[in-house]
């Protein structure tokens, strides 16, 4: 296996750990520390664009789930101990979480397609 292959293996894994990572959240450091990691290693503008892309994707699921918790809390603890309230903002949470998920889920799987055809990601 040549390194190029290698290479453009390793990409995919980390597309693949990003999609499992995007509802099982643990894995996602995995994803991002390989990316980091290999970023370095590759000269081909193409790819390193694609890690470009999944560290930027990385850093923008951390932003919202941190803005969705922040927002979550603030409004659980306006709304007392109000048991309808709570459970409206629950309710929103999950709503927002699946919409979240799917957005991210398209968003992903377009990069991929694109690192398949061999095109950059913007």
């Amino acid at each position: 296996m040549n390194s190029t292959h290698q290479r453009r293996s390793t990409v995919k894994r980390c597309y693949y750990l990003f999609f499992i990572g995007v509802a099982v959240w643990f894995i996602l450091p995995v994803a991002v520390i390989l990316a980091y990691v290999n970023r370095t290693k590759v000269n081909d503008w193409i790819m390193k664009s694609h890690y470009d892309f999944l560290i930027r994707t990385f850093w923008q699921l951390c932003f919202i789930l941190v803005a969705t918790m922040s927002t979550m809390a603030l409004l659980t603890w306006i709304g007392g101990s109000v048991w309808l309230i709570k459970t409206l903002i629950d309710l929103m949470f999950f709503v927002f979480y699946i919409g979240f998920v799917v957005y991210f889920f398209f968003k992903l799987f377009n990069a991929l397609a694109r690192f398949n055809d061999y095109e950059p990601i913007d």
